[in-house]
């Protein structure tokens, strides 16, 4: 009885170890996905903002077809900034008024 004891108490070591190099790996796996991740994320946001206001959307749009690309960089930048802004000021808003 104690040799099967001893089996299992073996294979249960092994088991913890192999969970625990799976652990590490996804671990790793997860920190190089964390940035595309959260890319995807913040492009998932800016649809369902774009979609809650079509008027924005077609701004957008003219925006991008008529501007040049340096000047559309420069726009984008300061309207990524005044877009944070502005969700910024509603959610204190909401805060405030909650």
């Amino acid at each position: 009885m104690n040799s099967r004891l001893a089996l299992i108490h073996r294979r249960q070591q092994l088991l913890r170890l192999s969970v625990e190099a799976q652990r590490r790996a996804f671990a790793e796996i997860g920190e190089r996905w964390r940035l595309p991740l959260a890319v995807g994320d913040a492009g998932i946001a800016a649809a369902r903002s774009l979609r809650r206001h079509p008027v924005l959307l077609g701004v957008v749009v003219a925006l991008a077809v008529n501007v040049p690309r340096s000047r559309a960089r420069r726009w984008t930048g300061l309207a990524v900034a005044f877009w944070q802004g502005y969700k910024t000021l509603l959610a204190a808003r909401s805060q405030s008024s909650g």
